[in-house]
């Protein structure tokens, strides 16, 4: 995110394209967060039930389908993102 503000100053992006990329972060950390979440909910769900952390099949496919909504969320993001700052590139060279 970081080097996305960075190049944002660098090439003068409007105050919609600012808009665009704080969307796309916010959406990513948001979906991180959230991933964090139900991955430690049911971590902590199987520890309750089992006594231990112990393996289960119904565990990790909610799991994966949460790290797949992250995974889809950062990639449109990173569409946005070159779909921005791709141009601005271009019209260096």
């Amino acid at each position: 995110m970081g080097i996305t503000v960075i190049f944002g100053i660098g090439f003068e992006v409007n105050e919609y394209e600012w808009l665009v990329i704080a969307i796309c972060s916010s959406l990513v950390l948001g979906a991180e967060a959230f991933n964090t979440a139900i991955e430690l909910l049911c971590d902590n769900i199987l520890t309750v039930w089992k006594g231990e952390l112990v393996y289960d099949k119904d565990v990790e496919w909610i799991k994966d389908i949460s790290c797949g909504a992250v995974t889809i969320i950062s990639a449109l993001s990173s569409l946005c993102g070159a779909m921005i700052f791709i141009p601005k590139i271009w019209a260096l060279f």
